[in-house]
């Protein structure tokens, strides 16, 4: 089946410095300000109230794939192909235009990349945006990039988490290896990010909100 068109933003969050009316304004708001837990929390009580995400969770098996649950709770345990496997197995396909994002390091500079593991996606940029400073991999790459994915065609899979428990705020959306990542646009929305790493010196380090199509 095909999983139905989600936006979270088809009315406008208000609680940033103007009102926020789509996916790329959410992501540029957290992109210069930081984390907005007002944001994070409008996006929740949203998907909370939609048929159309109820339908998402809903569509995936009651219980998870064992490699998909250690993937979300033991995440230095996981393997790879069984976890790829299972979103093939039992996910569901993308509508053309949903949104999704990601925060780490994009690598495919102004051109294309195929992924060559999972990537975790989420309907919350401020959870991509926190995912990013995790275990100090903005740090490492001297950058954040908090990614902004369309889907161009109806043929990417996802396994979508549910929306129970101590992780119900990520709103994960998995999709599988082998996708296509294409470059669109980045936009730098600041310099001055201070960020750390253990042993090591604090430093500012720029913020990019990258627009990718996925294939």
């Amino acid at each position: 089946m095909t999983l139905a068109f989600i936006d979270p933003f088809t009315s406008p969050y208000e609680g940033g410095p103007t009102p926020i009316n789509t996916a790329l304004e959410a992501a540029n708001h957290t992109a210069e300000h930081g984390p907005d837990n007002g944001l994070g929390n409008y996006v929740c009580n949203v998907l909370d109230a939609s048929a159309d995400y109820k339908a998402w969770v809903n569509a995936m098996p009651t219980q998870k794939p064992k490699a998909i649950a250690t993937y979300q709770t033991n995440f230095d345990k996981r393997n790879d192909a069984d976890v790829n496997s299972a979103i093939v197995s039992y996910g569901e396909t993308l509508s053309i235009d949903q949104i999704l994002f990601h925060g780490g390091h994009w690598t495919g500079g102004t051109g294309s990349l195929v992924t060559s593991r999972p990537l975790s996606t989420t309907f919350n940029p401020v959870v991509a945006f926190m995912s990013a400073l995790w275990k100090a991999k903005a740090y490492d790459a001297g950058r954040l990039d908090l990614i902004v994915l369309k889907t161009t065609t109806a043929t990417t899979k996802a396994f979508v988490f549910n929306s129970r428990g101590k992780l119900s705020h990520e709103r994960e959306v998995l999709l599988p290896a082998n996708i296509t990542l294409t470059f669109v646009n980045q936009t730098c929305l600041r310099t001055d990010l201070n960020v750390t790493k253990v042993d090591h010196s604090d430093k500012e380090i720029p913020v990019y909100v990258v627009e990718v199509e996925v294939s």
